[in-house]
């Protein structure tokens, strides 16, 4: 980890952590050649960088909705707990008000509002903070700690991010990470869009001074822990990743919204489904009408030339693209292709070889390897050093290795896997069940409540969720077993 500064003499941290990985043997790289080039076909540039007439790394358009601040807004935690932040309003109770909804005072959060997309069940209120119950910690990242955690009401898996609200920077990350997964969440539904990680709520937890984002979770981590465990995908699996991102990032680019940290470690995976999200919008940028991003802000080791030369045409979405590029190359070779650079020279070797030395190669990497010729054009397609030469998103959707080699339809499945041992998974099911029980329990006990009736289709819902699959030959014995032993807890009488 090291830290820089921009032109603001804001502290930014750059994480270098995704580059310790198995050391690389010193690549021979080359560049693309001409005839290399050719192959891609008569394509438009990709989008055309805009120039910022003040230099500066924010929406030129002050009322933007996506627009991000330079540096951390003024926070106000209110006595009650509601936390003013960057044009939203979060309470105890979740996220009562948005930029995009500057009126809207309800005192009620975001879910309560409204019904996401992949609810349990239509009726339920897919989120509130008292139904929360926290099952264990996930990881900790450079903006909070992550939890996973149960809903109650709905029986629906989750993750919880918790920000420390007084820490400016993960402050400002927050603001920024809240208006790009609030906006896609709003659209999804009319869009579409899948491949984006959704965001059910927001709320305060004034015991432990957070902001806490409840977001989908994943029961797949993310695409760093599955090469980190199993080395390189299959192609089938290189090709689901770039037909599931490029989608998520065609929809942030229709919204003029820049990424900037794609990785692998920002990739998150579903091994109950299949499905492949973009994640992370910490530092996320938004253009306005006549903007460029300049900022020296990321993952140092997946940043496209541009960004880190920073001249001042600034760069745009084609660094985007850059990133998804270099990300299936990893995703091909199971390593960092500039890891040799990095390990003999350090920061300015890997600055060095991203700016300086040709675009690294996969038949320069993987010498004999068997991936057809189409991936590798594809990721020199995205790895050209111009941006102008790189495509969009659309444009690559349209690239023959997705369009003809692996079709989108094909790829659905190439996550999904049975698990290794069920034993573990139903043993989670029956200590949740547990969870559920007691916590339905003790707060009919506390409210003289009938206890709830507890739907069979919840059950099997939160099994299907553990990634147990519904054709074991023990599958609806174990769900009628659980769903008794629930039901019978609701028979004991009131003391």
């Amino acid at each position: 980890m090291m830290e820089v500064t921009d032109d603001d003499d804001q502290p930014l941290l750059l994480s270098l952590a995704s580059v310790g990985m198995a050391n690389a043997p010193p690549s021979n790289l080359r560049s693309l050649s001409s005839k290399r080039q050719s192959k891609y076909g008569h394509k438009t540039p990709s989008l055309e960088r805009l120039e910022a007439a003040d230099g500066s790394d924010s929406d030129s358009s002050q009322g933007s909705f996506f627009s991000s601040p330079r540096r951390p807004e003024p926070t106000e935690l209110s006595k009650s707990g509601t936390l003013h932040l960057g044009g939203f309003m979060v309470r105890e109770s979740g996220l009562t008000r948005s930029p995009a909804e500057p009126r809207k005072r309800t005192g009620k959060g975001l879910s309560q509002r409204r019904h996401s997309a992949g609810s349990p069940a239509e009726n339920d209120r897919l989120f509130s903070h008292e139904d929360l119950v926290e099952i264990n910690r996930l990881g900790k990242g450079a903006s909070g700690i992550v939890f996973r955690a149960l809903h109650i009401t709905s029986f629906k898996l989750v993750a919880i991010k918790a920000v420390p609200v007084y820490d400016s920077v993960k402050r400002a990350q927050m603001i920024t990470e809240l208006k790009a997964l609030y906006g896609n969440s709003l659209s999804m539904r009319a869009s579409g869009n899948e491949y984006i990680l959704e965001m059910f709520d927001a709320f305060v937890k004034k015991s432990d001074s957070t902001i806490n984002l409840v977001l989908e979770w994943m029961n797949g981590g993310s695409l760093q822990d599955y090469i980190d465990k199993r080395g390189a995908l299959k192609e089938k699996q290189i090709a689901s990743v770039l037909h599931c991102c490029l989608r998520g990032l065609q929809e942030l680019h229709t919204h003029r919204l820049l990424h900037r940290d794609i990785k692998p470690s920002n990739i998150l995976v579903s091994k109950s489904t299949g499905q492949v999200k973009l994640s992370d919008f910490g530092i996320a940028h938004s253009f306005g009408s006549f903007s460029a991003a300049k900022t020296f802000i990321g993952s140092l080791s997946y940043m496209a030339p541009e960004r880190i030369s920073s001249d001042e045409d600034g760069y745009s979405y084609a660094a985007d693209v850059w990133s998804i590029g270099l990300s299936a190359l990893v995703c091909a070779c199971g390593r960092y292709p500039y890891q040799s650079d990095y390990d003999e020279q350090g920061y300015f070797g890997l600055v060095h070889a991203i700016t300086e030395l040709p675009s690294p190669h996969i038949d320069d990497l993987l010498p004999g390897h068997n991936f057809s010729p189409e991936l590798g054009m594809l990721i020199d397609w995205c790895l050209s050093k111009d941006p102008a030469l790189r495509p969009t998103p659309q444009e690559l959707l349209h690239h023959t290795f997705l369009s003809e080699v692996h079709p989108f339809e094909s790829t659905h499945t190439a996550f999904v896997e049975p698990l290794v041992d069920e034993t573990e998974a139903w043993s989670s099911l029956n200590k949740m069940a547990d969870i559920i029980s007691t916590f339905h329990f003790e707060k009919c006990k506390r409210l003289d409540h009938t206890f709830p009736r507890i739907p069979r289709a919840k059950v099997k819902n939160l099994a299907l969720q553990l990634g147990i699959s519904e054709h074991s030959k023990k599958f609806e014995g174990e769900i009628s077993k659980i769903v008794t032993r629930l039901s019978a807890r609701g028979l004991i009488p009131k003391k």
